[in-house]
Parts: structure tokens; sequence; C-alpha cells
């Protein structure tokens, strides 16, 4: 099957990414929030400190919309590339892809870190972000397809 990169439905892209914005807010939220803020240091900045950056936060998320577009897109032009049909092919191809793209060099990066670098949840916490945000675009592109 020819790569095509436009060949799309693009529907199914943009509730994808929206899907993924909310796993995202989940994650980084009522799931793994607190201890994700607390790796990141923001538990010894004070309460001014802390507003300026929620206030600060919205190029971020909007970042995280136009990535997880990105994200989407990406998938299903994989998707399309492997002929995939079904949802479990897609998530299968989608946990393919998060572990040799995200979990091989996340691991491998854990061997490599210095002294002062953040805790090992953080790595896990956004690793695994990454695999359900996968999962679940992956799950929407198949279910729409």
């Amino acid at each position: 099957m020819p790569l095509s990169f436009t060949e799309v439905n693009w529907l199914a892209v943009l509730v994808a990414a929206v899907v993924a914005f909310g796993v995202g807010f989940l994650w980084y939220g009522p799931l793994f929030g607190k201890r994700w803020a607390d790796g990141m240091g923001f538990g010894t900045l004070t309460p001014e400190q802390q507003k300026a950056i929620q206030q600060g936060a919205m190029p971020a998320y909007a970042m995280s919309v136009v990535v997880n577009l990105v994200i989407a897109w990406g998938l299903a032009v994989v998707f399309n590339a492997l002929g995939v049909v079904g949802l479990g092919s897609a998530l299968g191809v989608a946990f393919v892809l998060w572990a040799v793209f995200t979990f091989a060099p996340t691991v491998n990066s854990l061997f490599f870190r210095g002294p002062n670098s953040p805790p090992n949840d953080l790595y896990w916490i956004d690793s695994s972000h990454r695999l359900a945000l996968l999962l679940a675009e992956a799950a929407v592109l198949a279910l729409m397809a």
C-alpha cells in the first residue's frame, strides 16, 4: 500500500487529539498529578510562584493540542500504510511504536542520568502517559475507520 500523508480520516484525527488531551488531563491531574508535581519540585515553590506557573501554562496547553494532532495524524498515516484494520491491530501497532520510540529510549536514558536528574517516577509517569495517549488515539482511529 503506498504511503499517503493526506488520505486520512481528518474527523477521526481531530477526535483522537481531543481524547488524547483528555487523557493528559487525567494523567497529570487526578491520576498522577501530585506525584509528578512533587517530582518536578513544584511543592517547594511559594504560592505566588505556583500561581505564576499556572497562569503561564496556556502556551503549553496549546502546544499539547498541536502535538496530539500531529501524533493522531502520524498514527493514521502509519495505519493506512500498514493496512491496519480493527481495534486489536491498531492497539498492537500503537504499543509497538511506543515500545520502540518511547519506552526503549526512556529506559536507556535512565542509565546515563547524572546525580541531579529528576527522580525515576517522572520518567515512568511521562512514558506511561505516552502509552496511554497512543492507545487512546489508536482506539479512536480504529473505531472511526
